[in-house]
């Protein structure tokens, strides 16, 4: 038993090693997958404030409204909804359907706005 003592702690480090590298291969497709889902631009009209406005998420989930960048950190991403949260403590919630119907909410205003694909 000695003798296979080094041999079986080997074998089980080698698989952990294998099982943990293809985990991680899985995790990095599904997020490259999840990106290219909520990338795009969008135009969207607040209703309230009357006033047209634009929406542009990149492929690395960098956000930009009307043209100027924001600054906000992802929360939450998965197939439902993609989570940001601003500077100021407040959200962005993005969720694109099955059908490729977009809206967003945003927290600050507590509306939400139907996307047009540009």
């Amino acid at each position: 038993m000695k003798k296979k003592w080094p041999w079986v702690l080997g074998a089980s480090i080698f698989t952990g090693l294998v099982g943990s590298a293809a985990l991680h291969k899985t995790k990095t497709k599904k997020s490259e997958q999840l990106n290219k889902h909520y990338s795009g631009e969008w135009r969207f009209y607040h209703a309230n404030k009357k006033t047209p406005h634009s929406l542009k998420v990149e492929n690395d989930l960098t956000i930009t409204l009307d043209n100027r960048s924001i600054n906000a950190n992802i929360i939450e991403l998965n197939d439902e909804r993609l989570v940001f949260q601003d500077g100021n403590g407040y959200h962005l919630i993005l969720q694109i359907t099955n059908n490729q119907k977009a809206t967003l909410y945003d927290e600050a205003d507590d509306c939400t706005h139907s996307l047009d694909a540009i």
